[in-house]
């Protein structure tokens, strides 16, 4: 395996690359001079010295390990802070796996997010809701890639099955912006009693005597225009729930074939740690990732997910964005409705769900859910749907490559060294034995041919 260090190791640098580079070194050399005996262990890396090729070779290896074997970083990830998470992943782990542009290369990141996803239920989570209410790192990471990157692969009978976050909510989206001035989607009573106040004082030019901050729902339940209202605004508010339900539970094979995947490991890592859990909950701790995850932001903001295009400089009006967040909230309470023993405070719509018309929905809709999240987790394993197996690189007839640059590279040595013996505590894993083999950190100009020390600033493409 190749690995492209950022330089031109084997011809795979551009001389501005190399330039920005030796800018840093000649700083180095110019308060140090015993950068000169360092300076003679350097080669040119179009005529490899023994010493240098041992040391491309080890890398080579090293990378080669923690792109198949994806124990190896997901253990890292956990034993860094989380803004060092983040940033790791999304500057060295995805260029690892060469931001999955390639089956192969997106059958080995699913195998990673798995481990990682396996790990944290192993040894952070302590019941199924704490996938619903603490931050997980191993989620975080699969919602973010498959909400970006990822999206591109759908989990269609064809591979590379293409549709958007903008092909499963445009539509109903724009639905609500175009009808935004001709609805009131407010489903409490008591703020759609506040309302009819307001626009009575407004209308009359009297206030409302009965006009009361601290009004009870039983109180604005009395007055009839206010019930009118609240019926009202619940009948159009169900209506357009149901619309984008319809549109999320036909979504099935458009979304990323590795979330549903992420999903089916998650509901069976959960079964495995909470034998107990009623199918119920477990599929509400899916469908936390499925719907609150993965497809509620992009409710709640859609310019921000290419779910709809705005004009340059424009942005979605307060009044869209409140509607919007109104749909997606009942959406999620009842994405997160739960019945019997598992009930939880957490998982119960608001008091205005005492409402009949609101309960009923709510109830209905949380057995759609569970139906679409059953259907979600129901995928065939990466084996089957990339037709591939740890022994494919065998009969590869190109070699895969990795990008990466000189500093990511010593970055991620520094942190293996760091982390060594909590990755694997046993001292005879070939992972150890690499990291033997390197030695010490390399410094980066060790890492350059010495016809590149001497480009001069002014040769920077």
């Amino acid at each position: 395996m190749d690995v492209k260090i950022g330089l031109l190791v084997k011809n795979r640098i551009s001389l501005n690359d190399a330039s920005n580079h030796l800018k840093k070194i000649r700083k180095q050399k110019q308060s140090s001079a015993s950068l000169g005996a360092r300076e003679n262990s350097t080669v040119n890396l179009g005529r490899l010295t023994k010493e240098t090729q041992q040391l491309v070779d080890s890398y080579e290896k090293l990378f080669a390990l923690l792109q198949t074997e994806p124990i190896y970083f997901s253990k890292l990830l956990f034993c860094l802070p989380m803004i060092k998470s983040n940033s790791f992943v999304q500057n060295i782990v995805f260029a690892t796996y060469d931001y999955a542009q390639h089956k192969r290369e997106q059958y080995l990141l699913l195998k990673l997010f798995r481990s990682a996803l396996e790990e944290e239920i192993s040894q952070k989570v302590g019941t199924p809701r704490d996938l619903m209410t603490n931050g997980v790192l191993a989620v975080k990471l699969i919602v973010n890639f498959y909400r970006g990157i990822g999206m591109k692969v759908g989990s269609g009978a064809s591979y590379g099955n293409k549709e958007s976050l903008r092909d499963i909510l445009g539509e109903r989206v724009k639905e609500v912006i175009s009808r935004c001035d001709e609805l009131n989607l407010e489903w409490s009573i008591v703020e759609t009693y506040k309302k009819w106040a307001q626009r009575k004082e407004t209308e009359n030019g009297v206030q409302v005597s009965a006009i009361d901050s601290e009004i009870t729902e039983d109180k604005a339940a009395a007055i009839p225009e206010v019930v009118e209202l609240f019926e009202d605004n619940i009948n159009k508010l169900t209506s357009l729930v149901d619309g984008f339900l319809a549109s999320i539970t036909a979504s099935v094979k458009s979304l990323p074939y590795g979330l549903r995947y992420q999903a089916k490991v998650m509901y069976e890592a959960l079964s495995s740690k909470f034998p107990d859990a009623s199918e119920e909950l477990l599929l509400v701790s899916v469908g936390n990732l499925i719907y609150y995850r993965f497809l509620n932001p992009a409710i709640c903001a859609p310019e921000a997910f290419d779910v709809i295009d705005l004009p340059a400089g424009t942005a979605l009006d307060q009044k869209t964005r409140k509607k919007l967040g109104q749909i997606a909230r009942f959406l999620q309470h009842s994405a997160s409705y739960t019945t019997g023993k598992d009930i939880a405070d957490g998982s119960l719509p608001p008091k205005t769900a005492e409402h009949e018309t609101i309960q009923k929905a709510t109830v209905l809709n949380s057995k759609r859910f569970r139906t679409f999240f059953k259907a979600v987790i129901n995928v065939a394993e990466p084996e089957e749907f990339f037709q591939m197996s740890r022994y494919s690189d065998v009969v590869e007839i190109e070699k895969p490559k990795i990008t990466l640059t000189i500093k990511d590279l010593l970055e991620t040595h520094k942190l293996l060294l760091q982390f060594s013996d909590s990755i694997t505590t046993d001292q005879n894993d070939q992972l150890h034995d690499i990291l033997a083999e390197i030695k010490n950190i390399p410094e980066p100009e060790a890492l350059l041919g010495s016809e590149f020390r001497n480009i001069k600033d002014s040769d920077a493409l």
